[in-house]
């Protein structure tokens, strides 16, 4: 049986959103194990959870290999950083380029399919 689609809305219940919140890290944990060991890459996460009483963030894999990982990222030469880290600006602004761009492509294509007509009319 197929789920129904989620509600992207703040949960107000206390109960229940900390029970959705435990639920969903314990998935998020998982997946990024699961890319880590699949995919052969190096991965962290670092989830916290504000306005608990402990408010102890929890890192896997571990505290040594998270910190371990941000430092070879911090490492890297401000060009390589920066290559894929975008923000929503950056992200929007490389869309609009490559759209324009395959607009670009397809009005040339589509001026050589309109003289490729007027020829063969003309013929």
């Amino acid at each position: 049986m197929a789920r129904k689609k989620t509600k992207m809305v703040y949960i107000t219940d206390d109960v229940t959103r900390r029970r959705t919140f435990a639920k969903r890290k314990r998935c998020l944990l998982k997946k990024v194990y699961e890319l880590s060991v699949l995919c052969g890459v190096p991965a962290c996460a670092l989830v916290t959870a504000p306005g608990e009483p402990n408010n102890q963030p929890e890192i896997w894999p571990s505290i040594f290999d998270a910190d371990n990982l941000i430092g070879r990222l911090r490492d890297l030469p401000a060009s390589a950083r920066d290559k894929h880290d975008l923000d929503q600006e950056r992200f929007l602004s490389k869309e609009v380029e490559r759209l324009k761009e395959q607009l670009g492509r397809l009005e040339k294509g589509n001026r050589e399919a309109e003289a490729k007509v007027a020829l063969m009319r003309c013929l």
